[in-house]
C-alpha cells in the first residue's frame, strides 16, 4: 500500500509544477505584451517564410511608439481566431483575400502609385509582392500566387478618422522596401 502512495504523490507535484509553469507564462504574457496602439501584427497565410527575421528586420525599423512587430502565420491564428481579423496586415493570395473581405481597408495611395494592386469593391485593396526578389517570403511555384500585401480593417495605425498614427503603412512601406532588396 505504501508503494502507491509515492508514485501518486510524484504525479500531483508534477501536475502541479506544469500548472504553475503554464499559469505564470501566461501572467508574464499579459504584463509584457504590449497592446494593440504599440504594436504591429501581420499574419502570413503562406507555407513557407522566414516569420522570425521579417519580425526582427520590421522591429528594428518600426515607428516611434510601436514596441513589438509581431509576425505569425496564418495557422499560429487557430490558438486566436479573433486576433487574426484584427491584425494590421495580411500577407496572402487574392483568393485567400475574397474569402476575408471584410477583414480588408483599402490600400493607402501612397503605397499603391507605381505598384500591382488587387481591386477588390471597386478600390485597391492588396500590393503585390514581387515574387522575383530573394525575400523572406519563401514563394515557389508549387505555391498558388501572386502574393499581396493588404492591410487590416480593424488596424488603429492607418490613416483615418480614429487612427493614433499611420505605423502600419510605415512597416508596410518597410516591408515593401526588404522584399525587393532581399533579407
Amino acid at each position: 500500500m505504501r508503494k502507491g502512495i509515492v508514485p501518486r504523490l510524484i504525479r500531483r507535484f508534477l501536475a502541479c509544477l506544469l500548472f504553475s509553469a503554464v499559469l505564470w507564462s501566461w501572467i508574464f504574457s499579459l504584463l509584457s505584451d504590449p497592446g494593440p496602439e504599440h504594436r504591429i501584427l501581420l499574419y502570413a497565410d503562406m507555407p513557407s517564410f522566414r516569420w522570425k527575421e521579417l519580425a526582427v528586420a520590421l522591429e528594428e525599423q518600426a515607428p516611434e511608439g510601436i514596441s513589438r512587430v509581431r509576425v505569425h502565420p496564418f495557422s499560429y491564428a487557430m490558438m486566436n481566431s479573433a486576433e487574426v481579423e484584427t491584425a494590421d496586415l495580411y500577407v496572402m493570395t487574392a483568393a485567400q483575400a475574397r474569402e476575408h473581405p471584410d477583414w480588408l481597408a483599402p490600400a493607402p495611395d501612397r503605397l499603391t502609385a507605381g505598384r500591382e494592386t488587387l481591386e477588390m469593391d471597386g478600390a485597391a485593396r492588396g500590393v503585390r509582392l514581387d515574387p522575383a526578389a530573394d525575400s523572406f517570403f519563401l514563394f515557389s511555384r508549387q505555391e498558388a500566387g501572386p502574393w499581396y500585401l493588404f492591410f487590416g480593417a480593424q488596424s488603429p495605425h492607418l490613416p483615418g478618422p480614429e487612427a493614433k498614427d499611420n505605423a502600419a503603412v510605415r512597416i508596410a512601406e518597410t516591408l515593401l522596401a526588404l522584399d525587393s532588396q532581399g533579407p
